[in-house]
């Protein structure tokens, strides 16, 4: 796997996502499990201010959404627009 030959979880795209992220927003929950055991941050904002807890909130993925807040993930973090994690899953 490209974590165990040194790829590093918090690489960034050009719109600021993160592997983490990505899985979240799929419902990866063992993925999302793995990347955090290995040093990604639950916190990290994208170029409009998500953070991985906004696009699983946004995909109804409760089991993800659990494990993030689990790990520190702030429900109340605002977006560039205003919006928290909290307000996607409504």
């Amino acid at each position: 796997m490209l974590l165990e030959n040194g790829a590093e979880p918090e690489t960034q795209d050009a719109s600021g996502r993160t592997p983490l992220s990505y899985a979240a927003e799929e419902g990866c929950e063992a993925v999302v499990k793995l990347l955090l055991e290995k040093g990604a941050e639950p916190e990290t904002e994208d170029t409009s201010g998500r953070t991985p807890l906004s696009y699983a909130a946004r995909q109804c993925g409760e089991a993800v959404v659990k494990l993030l807040l689990e790990k520190g993930a702030e429900p109340e973090t605002q977006d560039t627009s205003g919006r928290t994690p909290l307000s996607y899953a409504a």
